[in-house]
């Protein structure tokens, strides 16, 4: 069985740089025309589920997907970015002259419970494992599901898939309209696909 996990593309110019979290902010044009190639390279691609976080911004890249494939996104709740709690709707800068912390190092902040009233390191692994459990039931050997989520609930998810620390996961890209892909064989994950990005051109 195959599961891709996908960001959502790229979101409003107002929250570049914000932690958006919970805020249920729309996608910019730029995002638009990346979950639009997100769907042109998922068009020759077998699907059989499409799961889409309630948030805004992963619903419209889903959509995207969807009109290619035949298929109605189903919307699943655990699949919501984490909650940021006193971070929320704050830009880099102001965490680090408010909280004296790194932006870069705010999953090392959320697992130490030093982001106040934050969804916890530990509920927010629970709940991906909770998506996982949703996106692998009914799932034959050779099915395939995408589920579009955002950058937090993604590497909690293959932290729980793959054992890891969930700290150690901020040292993996998950880029806007970012592809992961994973292969379930005997009942073990294998990753064979990290963080694609279809809408960037190729380099030299």
């Amino acid at each position: 069985m195959r599961l891709y996990l996908i960001r959502h593309a790229e979101v409003e110019p107002r929250y570049h740089r914000v932690f958006g979290g919970r805020i249920d902010m729309d996608l910019s044009e730029t995002g638009l025309a990346q979950a639009e190639r997100l769907g042109e390279w998922f068009a020759p691609i077998a699907l059989d589920r499409l799961y889409t976080s309630p948030m805004q911004r992963a619903a419209k890249t889903a959509r995207a997907i969807a009109r290619r494939k035949g298929l109605e996104p189903q919307t699943l709740d655990i699949l919501r970015e984490t909650d940021f709690g006193a971070w929320t709707g704050l830009g880099w800068k102001e965490i680090e002259s408010r909280f004296g912390r790194s932006p870069y190092e705010w999953l090392e902040a959320l697992c130490a419970g030093e982001i106040p009233d934050a969804e916890p390191a530990q509920a927010l692994l629970a709940r991906a494992r909770d998506a996982l459990d949703a996106l692998w039931r009914d799932g034959t050997g050779q099915s395939a599901v995408a589920a579009v989520a955002h950058g937090g609930t993604i590497r909690a998810m293959l932290a729980a898939l793959f054992d890891l620390p969930l700290a150690r996961l901020a040292e993996f890209g998950v880029d806007y309209a970012g592809v992961t892909l994973i292969e379930r064989r005997g009942g073990r994950p294998a990753l064979r696909l990290l963080n694609w990005t279809p809408w960037k051109p190729p380099t030299a």
